[in-house]
């Protein structure tokens, strides 16, 4: 059997949004390097891997710490594999300091999914060292790291997986944890919001952390699965939920909506754009969620922008019938992708005061997509001219897109393929190649 990868995961989202279709695309130019690239996960001589969404993770803080899971070059015993079937241990590195965070046990691997602005905390998944009796797959625990302190399992609700997603400056920790009630439905929550994708048994419930108390943020409507993956400074959290237990005919499982939660009104139902499928990726400290959502019907997603009071605005696409909405930041700037007019190429995408913006693609590539955004409205994204992989990088700014591998010393050999996330210095985290995959951090000259 071969394993289903956060890798994969992460592509198969890109592959989901464009196809193969030719476009005539611009490139601009760079004269000089501008960026000086770290090694940033380098426990062997293999691979290290930032971690994608949905939801989006924050892997780079404005304090230029970064998180990634490290290949230390061992043999993973437990399978099917956490990643490359190497075991892999979160790790952080700040200022040419790389911290082995280490797992639970003994011969496990563990991967880090968020890291705080003030950089105290960390979270993640472990493997625990056993196998679920009911799914025949390893076990793992959603866990905290505290200023570098060995891995702290934060529980679950009676069931035998759990996952931590998101963690703000007070320690505060949100995901999902398994109870022990059997649901056909538990594994279908999506796209991916549980681990690898990895089978479950029974009912996945969002929860909150905070002071060595978790606590179930319950489901909407009828729904008997949710999963919290976005937490703000403020303590407002997003994620997902079925609304009731009836699969729908054309998505498989029953209606998912994404959720708004804070302590004065509990859980939320953001709605629907019409459609029985939505989630959100990011959360501003303002509250504003984004994300996407099928509409009526079932077979076009939109890229949306919730607000409390408000409601859920479609943002539209450039034309053509599906987008996605990827990041916000706390000035309302919105990125993704969307396709064209005639749907004949799906591009990045920058939204302001709810009007798009076509960021366009790189020279020699089909297609983009943003995945990040920071205060000074500086953008990071991929291109590709596969329907399944992200081949090159890009930074927007002022108006000009600038492929990431011209802006980095010549004769470095290492392509930058996927930047993930970009910080308020303006530093990169990145997928890195170059003989094996590496995470990669540009900090500008």
């Amino acid at each position: 059997m071969r394993p289903r990868t956060w890798r994969v995961a992460s592509i198969a989202i890109f592959a989901a949004l464009i196809s193969s279709i030719s476009l005539a695309a611009q490139d601009q130019p760079a004269a000089a390097a501008r960026y000086v690239v770290y090694d940033v996960g380098h426990l062997s001589d293999f691979n290290s891997w930032l971690f994608t969404g949905p939801p989006s993770f924050r892997l780079l803080n404005h304090q230029g710490v970064v998180v990634d899971a490290a290949d230390n070059g061992n043999s993973d015993p437990f399978h099917p594999c956490f990643t490359d079937c190497s075991i892999n241990h979160a790790v952080t590195w700040q200022d040419g300091v790389l911290t082995d965070l280490k797992a639970l046990g003994h011969g496990t691997s563990s991967a880090p999914f968020s890291v705080s602005e003030n950089s105290h905390f960390i979270v993640g998944v472990s493997e625990t060292g056993t196998y679920d009796p009911l799914t025949g797959y390893p076990e793992y625990d959603a866990v905290l790291w505290r200023n570098g302190n060995r891995a702290k399992k934060l529980g679950r609700f009676g069931g035998n997986v759990s996952t931590a997603v998101s963690v703000n400056d007070v320690g505060q920790v949100v995901g999902g944890a398994t109870n022990a009630i059997p649901d056909p439905y538990a594994a279908g929550l999506g796209p991916c919001w549980t681990l690898n994708c990895w089978p479950s048994t029974t009912q996945w419930r969002a929860f909150l952390w905070q002071q060595g108390v978790m606590t179930d943020l319950g489901t909407l409507g009828t729904g008997n699965d949710a999963v919290a993956g976005l937490l703000n400074e403020n303590g407002q959290v997003a994620g997902i939920s079925y609304t009731n237990t009836t699969a729908n005919e054309k998505t498989g499982i029953p209606t998912q909506d994404p959720f708004f939660w804070e302590p004065e009104s509990g859980m939320i139902d953001a709605g629907t754009l019409g459609g029985t499928l939505g989630y959100p990726t990011w959360l501003n400290n303002d509250g504003q969620m984004v994300g996407q959502s099928n509409l009526a019907g079932d077979k076009k997603h939109h890229p949306f922008l919730w607000e409390k009071g408000k409601g859920m605005q479609d943002l539209g696409t450039l034309g053509g019938r599906s987008g996605t909405a990827t990041w916000i930041n706390d000035a309302g700037e919105i990125v993704g992708g969307a396709w064209t007019t005639g749907n004949e190429a799906f591009h990045a995408v920058l939204w302001k005061n709810g009007k798009p913006q076509d960021l366009g693609t790189l020279k020699g590539y089909k297609h983009s997509i943003a995945f990040s955004i920071n205060s000074n409205s500086q953008v990071v994204g991929c291109v590709g001219n596969s329907p399944n992989k992200c081949s090159g990088a890009f930074l927007w700014e002022n108006g000009t897109m600038y492929n990431l591998n011209k802006l980095i010393p010549p004769g470095s050999n290492i392509k930058m393929t996927m930047p993930v996330n970009i910080n308020d210095l303006g530093e990169i985290a990145t997928w890195g190649k170059s003989g094996f995959i590496r995470a990669m951090l540009l900090v500008p000259q």
